[in-house]
């Protein structure tokens, strides 16, 4: 049947997919690095066509003096630079540091115990995250050409806030992934977390540096 046909083939791409995940070298970090820039791409679609979208209504909504078509145009359109860069980012940047960064922690502390994987996440979150976040929020601000000064401010009034949330969404999912997922898959199934985290991340990199 049609039904049993399409599970065969999801089945088989899955499998794969995960040989692709497996694979040494370019192959794998390249698997990883196009699964990476494909979600950070459907993370700032969304945060750009739902989230800054309600929020533009809201605004939009409370200034009579604006035309209603500038007031559409900032409602609906969608910022194709913004969009290409965090793109860019999340298959350059963020998959091969997170490629190597698991690679480290699966050969500096080994197990499948609660205590191998207490001390990965703790490694993770206590050094690695809040290092990363700092250098993510950079990039993204001088991609979208920002200047130096610009840069260091977005950076000191978003980094905080982002770590607390980091630690809010990632501590738990994180003792799942380094716990219980198979290392070939971490990266996946940040990949998969990263959907809701990428959703924030654009939202607050691009909203103006003196909000929090």
């Amino acid at each position: 049947s049609r039904t049993v046909n399409s599970c065969w083939v999801y089945s088989m791409v899955w499998k794969k997919y995960q040989a692709l995940l497996q694979s040494k070298g370019i192959v794998g970090i390249g698997t990883k690095a196009v699964t990476s820039a494909a979600i950070a791409f459907a993370g700032d679609v969304f945060c750009q066509t739902v989230l800054e979208r309600q929020t533009a209504q809201q605004w939009t909504g409370e200034l009579s003096h604006m035309n209603k078509t500038e007031s559409k145009m900032q409602v609906t359109t969608i910022d194709w630079k913004r969009l290409s860069n965090f793109t860019l980012l999340g298959g350059v940047l963020v998959a091969p540091t997170l490629h190597y960064w698991y690679g480290f922690l699966g050969r500096a502390v080994p197990g499948t115990n609660f205590a191998a994987a207490f001390k990965r996440v703790f490694l993770d979150q206590a050094f690695f995250a809040p290092s990363f976040i700092a250098v993510f929020i950079s990039s993204v601000n001088a991609l979208d050409g920002k200047s130096q000064e610009e840069v260091v401010k977005s950076v000191q009034t978003h980094w905080g806030p982002s770590v607390i949330n980091n630690w809010k969404l990632w501590i738990p999912a994180q003792f799942v992934n380094l716990w219980v997922v198979p290392p070939h898959l971490q990266v996946l199934f940040s990949n998969g977390v990263a959907v809701i985290w990428n959703m924030y991340l654009s939202w607050v990199t691009h909203r103006p540096a003196q909000q929090d």
